[in-house]
C-alpha cells in the first residue's frame, strides 16, 4: 500500500506540473496575441497616415505644377509686384497708396514679346 500512495502523489505532481506548464503556455500565448493586436493596430494607423501623406503629396505636386504655368507667373507679378500688362491702366486705391511722405515708386511694366 505504501507504493500505491507514492504513485498517487507522483500522479498529482505530474498533473500539477502539467497544469502549471499549460498556464505558462497560456500566459505566453496571450502576450504574443497582445503583441499581434498592437502591431496590427499600429499598421492600420501607419497605413492611414501613408494615405494622408500621399494625398498631401499629390496636392503639393499640383501646386508645384501650377507654379510653372504662365497663369501663375502673371498672377504673381500682378499681385506681388503690382505689374501691369502693356495697354492696361493701374488704379491705386487709398489702401494701396504709399504712406504720406514716401515717394511713389514707379510700377515696372514687363517687356512685351512683340
Amino acid at each position: 500500500m505504501a507504493g500505491r500512495g507514492k504513485h498517487r502523489r507522483m500522479s498529482y505532481l505530474a498533473v500539477l506540473v502539467g497544469v502549471a506548464l499549460a498556464a505558462a503556455a497560456l500566459v505566453y500565448l496571450m502576450s504574443i496575441y497582445r503583441q499581434y493586436t498592437d502591431l496590427r493596430d499600429e499598421r492600420a494607423a501607419l497605413q492611414q497616415q501613408l494615405e494622408e501623406e500621399r494625398v498631401t503629396t499629390a496636392e503639393l505636386q499640383d501646386e508645384l505644377d501650377y507654379t510653372q504655368t504662365t497663369d501663375f507667373i502673371e498672377r504673381a507679378a500682378r499681385e506681388k509686384l503690382g505689374w501691369i500688362m502693356p495697354g492696361e491702366i493701374r488704379i491705386v486705391t487709398e489702401e494701396e497708396a504709399p504712406a504720406s511722405g514716401q515717394a511713389a515708386s514707379s510700377t515696372p511694366v514687363p517687356a512685351s514679346d512683340n
